[in-house]
């Protein structure tokens, strides 16, 4: 049920008085748009002041003279090489001008992946939504969580560094990074 993630998400989620949260729709978001006219991800924004809309299944937005891309991936089977497909996808980019960092969200997992492509480095973040019958099926356990970038600047204004913070929203259900595994 779509109003069911749009509850749950705009009551759980993390909520900030001083940062924003940019959200891209993607696949299961697009379907019930799709089938059912409703906009999953615009409405939990419009239920919360501190995200925004950022895209279907992409976005790409500055922070100063950072430049961010968020992306969803299309296949959400989570292989067990689970940094194959970041890895290619960021490989395979012909953004111009190219990202700073790329973050993939709805992966079912939490990663950091330190930069190989062009300098960019590469986050994945998990799922917004329980696990579903298809991925049961397939043994897929997805992982809920969101994630935080904080980005460090000089005093000039140059990013200096940056370090992700994943937040686990696998509540009394835990899910471990190793279930896939077994």
């Amino acid at each position: 049920n779509p109003q069911q993630q749009v509850d749950w998400v705009v009551q759980h989620f993390p909520k900030s008085d001083t940062c924003k949260t940019y959200v891209v729709s993607g696949r299961r978001e697009e379907t019930w748009r799709g089938q059912k006219g409703f906009d999953v991800v615009r409405a939990i924004c419009a239920n919360r002041d501190d995200m925004v809309w950022a895209g279907n299944f992409e976005g790409i937005f500055k922070v100063r003279d950072v430049l961010i891309k968020v992306m969803t991936p299309w296949d959400d089977n989570a292989p067990i090489g689970k940094s194959y497909g970041p890895q290619t996808n960021s490989e395979n980019l012909t953004d111009d001008p190219f990202p700073d960092i790329i973050i993939y969200g709805a992966t079912h997992t939490r990663q950091d992946i330190p930069a190989w492509v062009n300098g960019v480095h590469v986050y994945t973040v998990p799922s917004l939504h329980k696990q579903m019958t298809r991925q049961r099926n397939r043994k897929v356990k997805p992982r809920i969580g969101c994630f935080v970038l904080e980005l460090f600047f000089d005093k000039d204004w140059k990013l200096e560094r940056h370090r992700g913070h994943h937040i686990n929203l696998n509540f009394p259900e835990l899910v471990h990074d190793s279930d896939h595994l077994k």
